[in-house]
């Protein structure tokens, strides 16, 4: 079931997490959203908190009901956005 596997992906992410300095996961595409949008005028480190607030235009969920971060595009004022629902 469902509930089965998001206990399971926690329980792998945890000891992941204390085993390793960094922990990559690669999600299918059907469980994000990719933007295109103009480079937030801010600080790096504070585009994950930003972001959600900054795409809200955009998404259907509620900003505080997803996880967003981006990268910045090859000389480009743009970045790739991408979005996550906390829940999966």
């Amino acid at each position: 079931s469902e509930s089965n596997w998001e206990k399971a992906v926690e329980q792998a992410l945890s000891v992941a997490a204390s085993a390793y300095d960094s922990l990559t996961v690669i999600l299918s595409h059907n469980y994000y959203q990719m933007y295109q949008i103009d480079k937030p005028v801010m600080p790096r480190q504070e585009w994950p908190a930003a972001l959600p607030f900054l795409l809200k235009e955009l998404i259907s969920e509620r900003a505080i009901d997803i996880i967003a971060d981006a990268v910045e595009l090859p000389n480009s004022t743009k970045v790739q956005a991408y979005v996550l629902s906390r829940k999966i």
